[in-house]
Formats: C-alpha cells, sequence, structure tokens
C-alpha cells in the first residue's frame, strides 16, 4: 500500500519535472536570442529554481521508495514487522521470541513489565533485529560473488566487445573474500577478582520498572467488552485480580497504548490513589499489547450511583480532577465523563470502622424537603446550621481537607481512568475547560432526580385525574 501510493506521487513529479524543463529549454532559447528581455529573463530564474526543487522532491521519493519497499520484504519474511501504514515499525525480537502460547484455561506467558519499545527502521536496518541480520563481512562476501562485466561504448561491434564478453577468471571462494584481515592478538590482562555483592535495596511497591519481565495473565471467561481503542478483559496478573486494556494492533490502538503508558509514568505518585495501579504492560502476540490495572474493590463509576448523587461524591471528582493536573500542570484527559470517575467510598480500616453507618446513609438518596415536616428527624442541637464556612468544608471533601478528621465524606475518593486520549502538552485554559465540564456533569445528575420527581408527580396528578372522570362517568350511567 505505502509502495504503491509512493509510486504514484513519484510519477506526478516526474510528469511535473519533465514539463518545466521543457519549458526551461524553450525559455533559454529566447533568454539567448534577447538576453537583455527583463521578463523572459525573470522567467527564466524562476524556472531554474523550480526545476532544481523538483529534482530534489524526486531524489527524496525514490529515497523513501527504496526505504519502504525493503520494510515491506523484511515484514513478508516474518521478521518481527508491523506495517503500520507509510513505514514499519519493530516490536524487537526478543518479545516475538519470549512470547508464550495460549492454554486452554485461558493462561498466557508474555513479556511485561517493559515500556513501549519501537524505532522506526532506517537504512542500516532495525536496531531491534541486530541479532538476526547478517554480519556485514557475509553480505560483502554475497555481493562479490556476483562477477560483474564492463562493457565500453564502441561505435561498431569489433575485438573491444569480443573481448570484454569473455568470461573473467574466477574470483577467490566468498568465504576467502569476506574475511577480513585479522588483527594481532593482544595480550589478555590479568583476570579481576570480582567484586564484593551490592546489598539490593527492597523492592518498592509503586516502581512497576522493577518488576520481572515476564508475568503470568489468566483472563476470565466471558468477561470481555468492548473498549473505546480496544478490549477489556477482567483476569488476573500474577494472582493479582486486574482488569487487563489489549489494545492494538491497529494504528490507533498502539497510538492509545503509548499515550496511557505515558500518563501512567507521569502521574505514577498518584497510582493507587487518585488513578489505578499499573501493575504490568507489555506485549502479548500479534502486535497486541496490553496494560494491567489493580482491580478497585467496592468501586462504582459515577454513571451508576444513585440520583442525585451523595453528598461529598462530586467534591470527591473534582478534587480527583484537579489533583491529577496539579501533578502534571500540562495533562489534559482528553475524554471527561462520569463513568471514567469511579467512587470508591472511605478510605482506610478506621473509615471502614468509623464510617460504615456513614457511606450507606450517604449512598440513600436525601429526603424531598416537600415532605411533611413531621416525618422529617428532628436536627441535632449541638450540629451547626449549614452555613457558608458548613459549604466551603463540604466541598473540600474528598481531596485531604476541609472536613472534620471523623467524618466519612472527608474520606470520599474517586479515581479517575482511561488516559487513551490524554495529553501532557496540554494549557491552563484546557485543563479549566475540563474541570467546567466535569462540574457541568455533576450539576446535569443532580437534575436528573428532580426531572424524575416532577414526572412522577405529573403521572400521579394524570392518574388521579382520570380515576375521578372514570367515577363520573359511573355515577352519570347509574342516574
Amino acid at each position: 500500500m505505502a509502495v504503491a501510493l509512493l509510486q504514484n506521487r513519484l510519477e506526478e513529479v516526474d510528469k511535473e519535472f519533465k514539463k518545466t524543463e521543457a519549458e526551461l529549454l524553450a525559455t533559454g532559447e529566447r533568454f539567448g536570442s534577447n538576453p537583455q528581455d527583463a521578463v523572459v529573463k525573470f522567467k527564466h530564474g524562476r524556472l531554474i529554481a523550480a526545476l532544481a526543487r523538483q529534482d530534489a522532491h524526486r531524489r527524496h521519493l525514490v529515497e523513501q521508495l527504496a526505504k519502504v519497499a525493503v520494510a515491506e520484504v523484511r515484514a513478508a519474511a516474518g521478521l518481527g514487522y508491523l506495517d503500520v501504514g507509510s513505514a514499519a515499525v519493530c516490536g524487537g525480537a526478543a518479545a516475538g521470541a519470549g512470547a508464550g502460547d495460549t492454554s486452554a484455561g485461558g493462561e498466557l506467558s508474555c513479556i511485561g513489565h517493559r515500556p513501549w519499545a519501537g524505532s522506526l527502521c532506517d537504512d542500516q536496518g532495525c536496531p531491534g533485529l541486530a541479532a538476526t541480520q547478517q554480519p556485514p563481512a557475509r553480505v560483502w562476501g554475497a555481493r562479490r560473488q556476483e562477477p560483474v562485466t564492463r562493457r565500453r561504448r564502441t561505435k561498431a561491434p569489433g575485438p573491444e566487445l569480443r573481448r570484454v564478453a569473455t568470461p573473467l577468471a574466477p574470483e577467490p571462494a566468498p568465504a576467502a573474500a569476506a574475511r577480513p584481515p585479522q588483527p594481532s592478538p593482544q595480550p589478555q590482562p590479568p583476570p579481576q577478582p570480582p567484586p564484593p555483592p551490592q546489598p539490593q535495596p527492597p523492592p518498592q511497591p509503586a516502581d512497576v520498572r522493577a518488576a520481572p519481565s515476564r508475568v503470568l495473565l489468566v483472563f476470565h471467561e466471558g468477561q470481555a467488552r468492548q473498549g473505546s481503542e480496544g478490549f477489556v478483559a477482567d483476569g488476573t496478573c500474577d494472582g493479582v485480580e486486574c482488569v487487563m486494556k489489549l489494545l492494538g494492533p491497529n494504528p490507533s490502538g498502539l497510538a492509545a497504548h503509548a499515550r496511557e503508558l505515558a500518563a501512567y509514568a507521569a502521574l505514577e505518585p498518584l497510582q493507587g490513589r487518585q488513578v489505578p495501579e499499573l501493575r504490568a504492560w507489555g506485549d502479548i502476540r500479534w502486535g497486541v499489547r496490553f496494560l494491567a490495572l489493580r482491580r478497585l474493590d467496592g468501586a462504582q463509576p459515577l454513571s451508576r450511583l444513585p440520583r442525585p448523587l451523595p453528598p461529598g461524591v462530586a467534591a470527591a471528582a473534582l478534587a480527583a480532577l484537579e489533583a491529577v493536573q496539579a501533578a502534571c500542570p500540562r495533562f489534559v484527559h482528553g475524554d471527561v465523563r462520569l463513568s471514567n470517575f469511579m467512587w470508591v467510598g472511605p478510605e482506610g480500616a478506621a473509615a471502614e470502622e468509623a464510617g460504615g453507618a456513614e457511606e450507606e446513609e450517604a449512598l440513600q438518596p436525601q429526603p424531598n424537603p416537600d415532605q411533611d415536616s413531621v416525618s422529617a428527624p428532628e436536627p441535632d442541637s449541638q450540629q451547626p446550621e449549614p452555613g457558608p464556612e458548613r459549604a466551603a468544608a463540604g466541598s473540600g471533601d474528598g481531596g485531604g481537607g476541609g472536613g472534620a478528621p471523623g467524618s466519612g465524606a472527608a474520606r470520599l475518593r474517586c479515581v479517575l481512568l482511561d488516559f487513551g486520549r490524554s495529553r501532557l502538552d496540554g494549557d491552563a485554559s484546557q485543563q479549566q475547560r475540563e474541570r467546567e465540564q466535569l462540574r457541568g456533569l455533576l450539576a446535569a445528575a443532580q437534575q436528573e432526580q428532580e426531572e424524575e420527581e416532577t414526572d412522577s408527580e405529573e403521572e400521579e396528578t394524570e392518574e388521579e385525574t382520570e380515576s375521578e372522570g372514570e367515577e363520573e362517568g359511573l355515577g352519570e350511567e347509574e342516574v
């Protein structure tokens, strides 16, 4: 595909080059006959410059055509390349050779815990396949194996051509011709004693780069679903319950995988709190790449919570987005939705003991203020009335400040998900726009319950009116 596009473009440029060359020859004759004509002189100079540009463009296309043709030939030969358009991206020979096969139980041994490795191929070949390429000596010997016959231009066939057509003397064997002169052996230095073993630092759980190079993924049956750029499956990564995102081998999936890795690397201090914990990442097979994210126990997306949202949840979602933007000043999420914010409830064991009842109470919808005042609970005399200071404290809940240490709303936490469309080169205006967008979504979620209540009241009123009309009709029939 890429070779055909380059060939078509090269033909177009070649036609333009020939057309400009013909115009230049015609203008050159006019310029030679009348060198004092300013118009002809200007046109002649402009054609010379255009011809030079077209020639440079044609040379560039020829070079690109050679590169892409070589890359596609290597891809067809099965050397580990993945065709992604006009260039070939190599995933590395080690990744393809070390990948395991799937078994009946859904287990998959794959290369993991390694950053996205990819490099554009150049004239010298792909660095990821250095072990599979021939050494320069063998390539040189193979080229020297073919005899070269040089011909001289003559006006008529004669003894010169007959002399050239005679077979040349056989050249030395390719191995002997390809063998470069061996350098003189250098004296080996005396063996050095091994250095004393250095104490290894303890592994840090937050640093995913210190993990082993191979992981074991087990996918649960019937748990795969379509995501924004790939598939999402539930399973385990080295025995830990995780959510696996499978991206690729299409270019959009590979680009989303690279953006996800860049975002998790930039937000590494927030992993396990405002963003999920990245357990493993790497290549599986067939050009598919994966991300293993630790599962959040008891987490629910904000889009599935009852309406109106529990108190403190909206503030916790805003606090999570602000914390992510503060950790990476140029971070832009790119896909702000309520389904990308997970509510995980109170934090810590103390929250489970002291805030269990508050969590259940927070999930229940708030009482309607239009109800009878007799059914409403009596307010506590020691609790202060809600005012501006109290509202400000509630707005900071979930972000680590504002609320009282024993309140359940102060321990609410939201986690931001899905960085496949994120960017690390945004600005403050884009971040402000995302915060305003999230506030609008939260406000709309609060209004959904009010609209539902209004609709239910209207339906009840219509039903009562219909029942009264039916009773009146029955009374008239009896009369």
